[in-house]
């Protein structure tokens, strides 16, 4: 994956403070909000009283200030589920437009963040008007806030929200948009496998449901990722086949970037690499796969 940042306003920002804001964000996401040092980061979801996913983001911890980072279209989902217990709490919730920096790549990074002192992978640093965290040590993938930048240093290379999904794709984060939510459990979009999911932090919205399928499902397909240099729409629903030419799963979501075409797909859990590597679609394409 190229070097590039993906500019202020494509990434949405929800603040949540105050003297209860983990106790309230404790009671409804599905990571351990009191685990989270100061400062760093969790990835997590917000599901509804089904057990589905409403939202997932990338939760920051900064004192007593809880930075949602979002895709576009998630905040006021996000929000509108949270307000409601506002009342009860001595915490205020806000949204802050256009102070979000996506950048993959080290040298990107340390450009926008105006220093090489950047964190370790999994890890969050202040900066002097904001915070700084590396996601994925080996995508090289990093979130800041810097709510005082206007510009950006020249010959940096701009980036697509759709680049930014694929970026994480490698690690196991699902691209997950505004059309995917109240769609799916976390088990069916990986979350629980990806550290989205405490098992252990006690009570959450929907965690009966998903500690219920955690415990005593099975899963029969998992997701597997699938690229290939030929083009695939996104709204095209590919059939995959096994070596001896017999239907095993379908295409789930399909991203396109930089001429290539990234798909996941449930397949069954119990594929061997034999098969796996002989995945192929009905016009015959041969693809690179992994379990994602």
């Amino acid at each position: 994956m190229q070097s590039f940042y993906l500019p202020p306003g494509t990434l949405e920002l929800v603040i949540v403070s105050g003297a209860d804001a983990a106790k309230l964000l404790q009671g409804q996401l599905t990571c351990d909000v009191d685990a989270i040092a100061d400062p760093g980061f969790a990835r997590g979801a917000l599901c509804n009283n089904k057990g589905r996913v409403l939202v997932t983001f990338i939760l920051v911890r900064q004192e007593q200030d809880f930075y949602f980072v979002l895709n576009e279209g998630l905040s006021i989902l996000l929000m509108q589920s949270l307000k409601k217990y506002l009342p009860f709490y001595k915490c205020e919730m806000r949204l802050s437009e256009g102070t979000v920096i996506g950048a993959v790549g080290h040298a990107t990074a340390s450009a926008l963040a105006g220093t090489d002192a950047l964190p370790e992978a999994g890890q969050c640093a202040r900066l002097r008007d904001g915070w700084i965290c590396n996601l994925d040590a080996e995508q090289q993938q990093y979130v800041m806030h810097r709510p005082t930048v206007t510009e950006h240093p020249a010959g940096l290379t701009p980036g697509s929200t759709t680049q930014w999904l694929i970026s994480g794709l490698p690690s196991g984060q699902f691209p997950f948009t505004a059309s995917d939510s109240e769609q799916y459990t976390p088990q069916e979009l990986h979350l629980d496998r990806n550290g989205y999911v405490s098992f252990t932090k006690g009570c959450y919205t929907g965690q009966e449901i998903v500690a219920r399928m955690h415990y005593r499902g099975k899963q029969k397909k998992l997701l597997h990722l699938i690229v290939t240099d030929s083009a695939v729409s996104p709204d095209e629903e590919v059939e995959i086949l096994d070596g001896t030419g017999l239907t095993i799963g379908a295409s789930f979501k399909t991203l396109n970037a930089d001429g290539r075409s990234y798909i996941l797909a449930h397949l069954p859990a119990d594929l061997d690499d034999a098969i796996k590597g002989a995945l192929k679609n009905k016009s015959g394409l041969e693809f690179d796969k992994r379990v994602f």
